[in-house]
């Protein structure tokens, strides 16, 4: 359990971050970084939280920040894109590679060196690097500025390469169909061969948490962890799952889009799992839970 410590965490208004913040600022302090323009009704009536709101000026965000005696931050802040047009180019490299070495060079003169970072199983498509796209290149470029602080001013990390995360309205497949059954629209869809590793979003807390404790308590460390169940399902069976459990029968065109250049039939799991980490929920456990927790 992580208690009395400062926590600094980007992304705290995403889908996954949110609930991260939530979890850890009930017995911690909470300092968030978010942009300026940024959305904060998710995570604004929480308890011992600090919104640090950034405009671009990074000498001001030093000066704020090293007045906090931090002891880890959580980095979840990235634009995620599964495809991209030219002119999202640079607002990905912006969000993704700029802003996080940003974020790393003002801990490093501020003497926090312990990280949490979240990147995406989507960089290994083969068992090794082969990024599925520019975001996932984007993430792995992250990390390979990581290693130099890490190497050379003595950080300790641990990146979660998360698989596909669902629950609480969560962006997800598990949302896609949501919102298919809420408006009773056609879905048009692939073939629906392909697979996804789903895990659920309060396992995927948990991950967090485990790997905030073990940052805290080991000597400088260096590590990658995937988050996944190690349960692949079809995405024609994890309809089938959604369709049982809210007891309906979805509009969906299996076979109206063809399948994207890129897809997993199978998964590759080429990063070791966290020890102590397990998936509690399974898929119809946990659209079960979401039903009742409505």
């Amino acid at each position: 359990m992580i208690e009395n410590k400062n926590i600094l965490i980007t992304g705290a208004t995403g889908s996954i971050g949110c609930h991260l913040v939530r979890r850890l600022a009930v017995k911690n302090k909470i300092f968030c970084i978010v942009r300026a323009e940024s959305n904060i009704d998710k995570i604004v009536d929480i308890d011992n939280l600090t919104i640090i709101k950034l405009n671009g000026d990074y000498s001001l965000l030093f000066n704020q920040l090293k007045k906090l005696n931090i002891d880890i931050t959580f980095h979840l802040a990235s634009l995620i894109l599964a495809e991209h047009r030219s002119e999202d180019v640079e607002m990905l490299l912006q969000s993704n590679v700029v802003f996080p070495v940003q974020i790393l060079d003002i801990l490093m003169r501020c003497g926090y060196r312990k990280v949490i970072n979240v990147s995406t199983y989507a960089e290994n498509y083969k068992n090794s690097y082969s990024p599925t796209s520019l975001y996932a290149s984007s993430k792995k470029a992250f990390e390979d500025i990581l290693q130099y602080y890490i190497d050379i001013h003595k950080f300790s990390a641990i990146s979660l390469h998360l698989y596909h995360v669902f629950g609480k309205k969560c962006k997800s497949f598990i949302r896609l169909l949501d919102n298919a059954m809420v408006e009773n629209k056609e879905l048009n869809l692939s073939p629906g061969e392909q697979t996804l590793d789903l895990v659920y979003i309060d396992d995927v807390i948990d991950a967090f948490l485990l790997a905030g404790v073990q940052l805290l308590i080991s000597a400088p460390i260096d590590k990658h962890y995937g988050v996944y169940s190690k349960n692949p399902l079809k995405l024609k069976e994890i309809a089938n799952v959604y369709e049982k459990v809210h007891n309906v029968k979805l509009n969906a065109k299996w076979g109206s889009l063809p399948y994207r250049k890129i897809e997993f039939f199978e998964q590759s799991y080429p990063y070791e799992k966290q020890v102590g980490f397990k998936c509690k929920y399974s898929l119809m456990e946990a659209l079960d839970k979401d039903i009742k927790d409505e």
